[in-house]
């Protein structure tokens, strides 16, 4: 067992004996970056100005090599940025509490981001770069805001260290190194099963949605490029002959007569095909407002712009509830087709490339109500569309918890991952003389 001590730092509890405990500012040099005004293009220079760090551009990296956006000479000097070297540490202050990552360029950031110049006597970039990984939990702590975490460079510079030996901290780099990638293995593999069974998904969809179930049925010519061959007993229209179809309402905040504040679903309530409804947005509606705008079971949602074409299925009626313009509510004619048929066949088309391009993708794409209704759509006859959605419902069901196992295995990896380097930069684990210490 080794020899421990007492650290003096409350979180920190007990270090290892030999190790010193010091503030951030001992082993380095901070550089608080800033950010020059989007609006004026002399500022900013994909071409030839300077890489200009973003949170995005350091998330889930170790080294940071290339960046989305560049600052113009002008633009640096505006903003007096500095400019980092390569080694340099990067640290979030706010927005992504407690991402860090390593130079590999020269470059500036910005004022969400604090620079790190190690000092090369005491320390390595490497080990803290795994430091402020490890120690997460207290960034957190450390924070000064009830609804968004953040910290200044007063309170990240001051924080007390463990810092061990330049040689243990090679090891312990080493070793990180090591274990931490055949994690990161670990989850790329379980990431890319979770895509290949989401093309699977779609690709099952968009077959029997457009096939049927039956292999040997005779087939016709749809008279429609993309779609091909379709069932004889099939008949193909516009979506606007077997649904109606209802924008929803902009939000309004001022009240009106007889009117009263009601809760609404959005565009973000659909997720992944699925209607998250657990919604706490109100906007003011007039009594014709609860009857054009209700939502009942076998209604679809579909995304209006974003994730434009995303379909959801309603399974129960929403009382008291609307929604908002950024949704189109698609209500079938039940005795001509089977709602959930509607779901998957929306669904397809988007999968497809179908919405996007009729969309006329600018910045953000946009199903208007008008576009959503002159969507074709194939007509099994009902018997079939059962069966069709009670076989898609249940082979994608199996994909589905597959892929929520999945994930769910690739989070406890990446707690393992967390908890791995927290151990080992705090010296809870001793890895003098591991295999990875020493490569």
């Amino acid at each position: 067992m080794r020899p421990m001590k007492d650290s003096g730092v409350e979180w920190l509890s007990e270090v290892p004996q030999g190790w010193d405990v010091k503030p951030l500012w001992s082993i380095s040099k901070a550089f608080a970056g800033g950010t020059p005004e989007s609006s004026n293009p002399e500022y900013w220079d994909d071409a030839e100005g300077i890489p200009w760090i973003a949170i995005g551009d350091m998330s889930d990296v170790t080294r940071v090599l290339s960046t989305s956006k560049a600052v113009s000479m002008l633009g640096r000097t505006i903003k007096r940025l500095p400019l980092g070297e390569p080694g340099n540490v990067l640290f979030a202050m706010y927005a992504s509490v407690g991402a860090a990552a390593i130079l590999g360029i020269a470059a500036t950031w910005n004022q969400a981001i604090l620079g790190l110049r190690i000092d090369p006597l005491h320390a390595e970039e490497k080990y803290v770069f795994f430091l402020l990984k490890g120690i997460s939990d207290v960034w957190n702590l450390l924070s000064n805001s009830n609804t968004q975490a953040n910290l200044n460079q007063h309170s990240v510079m001051h924080l007390r260290i463990p810092l061990p030996s330049k040689s243990e901290q090679a090891e312990i780099t080493g070793y990180l190194d090591q274990e931490t990638s055949q994690i990161d293995t670990l989850i790329s593999k379980k990431e890319q099963l979770i895509e290949k069974l989401l093309e699977r998904r779609q690709a099952l969809i968009t077959q029997v949605v457009t096939k049927g179930l039956d292999p040997n049925v005779p087939m016709k010519d749809s008279g429609v490029e993309w779609l091909g061959e379709l069932p004889q007993a099939w008949s193909l229209g516009k979506l606007s002959y077997y649904t109606s179809i209802k924008l929803g309402k902009m939000v309004q905040k001022d009240e009106s007569v007889g009117g009263k504040f009601i809760l609404y679903l959005s565009a973000i309530s659909i997720q992944n095909e699925y209607l998250d409804d657990a919604t706490d947005k109100k906007m003011w509606a007039s009594p014709i407002d609860f009857t054009s705008l209700s939502l009942l079971r076998n209604d679809l949602l579909v995304v209006e712009g974003g994730m434009a074409g995303m379909t959801a299925h309603l399974a129960a009626d929403f009382p008291n509830v609307i929604f908002q313009n950024s949704l189109n509510r698609v209500r079938v004619h039940q005795e001509m087709m089977v709602s959930r048929f509607v779901f998957y066949w929306l669904n397809s088309l988007r999968y497809r490339g179908l919405i996007e391009s009729i969309c006329n993708k600018a910045t953000i794409m946009h199903l208007t109500r008008e576009k959503l209704a002159s969507l074709p759509i194939v007509c099994p006859p009902r018997q079939k569309q059962i069966g069709i959605v009670e076989y898609l419902d249940q082979e994608t069901s199996q994909i589905d918890t597959l892929v929520e196992k999945t994930r769910r295995a690739i989070e406890l990896l990446k707690e393992r991952r967390q908890a791995l380097i927290t151990q080992v930069v705090t010296g809870k684990i001793d890895v003098r003389g591991s295999a990875g210490g020493n490569s």
